[in-house]
């Protein structure tokens, strides 16, 4: 009892010893007006000391609760933030495959007849004015088979766009396949030099259209590695296609060499490059560059965000180095042991 009531209040026991002693020394001196004032002195630097003591305790203590108030309001805020992303992002994934879907299907109906019709007009209507031409030179025959030129124009571009947008369905469908981990990946020997050629060739096509050379470069032999090929044919083309489609003037060259354990591939062009505010904006989902209010829509900005998602499940990295109105180079690793 007496030992618990000590450690309680040491502190009044301590300053009451104090107290004494001073006393004490202020017997021995000689002076009474010494003693007074020494006494006075040293009391009260003890009593404004206990007070200051009170009042900041009783400060800090407030404080203290202030703090904790606002750090736990600010836990609650960054928890409910945190849970709305996570719905956020939830409902996208949940969505965007029941959106995919339902877009396909109206699309594969539009190109299915669309390419019918072509294939009727063509067969039929056209080859049946080119008959009668043949008989009768009458001029409304040659206008009837103009307008029908002019349809088959039309039909085209109906069945290219539809074709595009097939596509970036696609994309998007397998973008949120990967994210929901839903995509498996195939366990297989694969020749990267096998890989840079399909893709060469899948592009060529694109850039001989736009008078564009694609150069292949690879250091000494390549080994094989351990990974899905058909998603890295995909994950080239994506990176090949770009450097095409964002260059005007110029050549597209795709590098390749061994260093330890990984296989280093880049593709770089001598197109418009971009920007430094781009660049950590590149794979992001649906995000397709913009030069001086010239926006480069062909697509729907996922393929950058597919091509990393590939890479990273093969246990590598890409990454990108641009200078504007120079060109860009995409860089990406890949373990040539099997990561998965």
């Amino acid at each position: 009892m007496i030992t618990d009531y000590l450690e309680n209040n040491y502190k009044i026991i301590f300053k009451i010893i104090i107290f004494f002693m001073v006393l004490l020394l202020g017997i021995f001196l000689k002076s009474v007006y010494i003693k007074i004032i020494f006494t006075g002195i040293i009391m009260g630097i003890y009593i404004l000391k206990s007070y200051r003591e009170s009042t900041y305790y009783k400060k800090i203590k407030d404080l203290e609760k202030k703090l904790e108030f606002y750090k736990e309001k600010e836990r609650k805020e960054v928890r409910e933030g945190k849970n709305i992303t996570l719905k956020k992002e939830e409902d996208e994934k949940n969505y965007l495959p029941i959106i995919s879907h339902e877009f396909r299907t109206p699309l594969t109906c539009i190109l299915g007849f669309s390419k019918i019709i072509k294939k009727k007009l063509n067969k039929t209507v056209l080859y049946e004015i080119n008959e009668l031409k043949k008989e009768n030179e009458d001029k409304r025959l040659i206008t009837i088979e103009n307008e029908m030129k002019k349809i088959l124009e039309k039909i085209d571009i109906v069945i290219e766009e539809g074709e595009k947008l097939t596509s970036m369905m696609n994309s998007l469908f397998s973008l949120t396949k990967i994210e929901r981990g839903e995509v498996t990946y195939k366990k297989e020997e694969v020749s990267m030099e096998e890989v840079i050629n399909r893709s060469i060739i899948t592009c060529y096509k694109v850039a001989m259209e736009k008078n564009i050379e694609i150069i292949e470069e690879i250091e000494g032999e390549l080994p094989n590695i351990i990974g899905d090929k058909d998603k890295l044919i995909q994950l080239m083309i994506n990176l090949v296609h770009n450097g095409v489609k964002f260059t005007k003037v110029g050549k597209v060259i795709c590098k390749a060499r061994a260093h330890r354990d990984n296989i280093i591939i880049s593709v770089e062009d001598t197109g418009r490059g971009m920007k430094s505010e781009e660049i950590p904006l590149l794979f992001n989902k649906f995000y397709q560059g913009n030069n001086d209010g010239i926006s480069y829509n062909e697509g729907c900005g996922l393929g950058l965000a597919i091509s990393k998602s590939i890479v990273e499940s093969h246990g590598g990295a890409i990454w990108v180095e641009s200078e504007e109105n120079t060109g860009s180079r995409f860089t990406f690793t890949i373990p040539c042991k099997s990561c998965f």
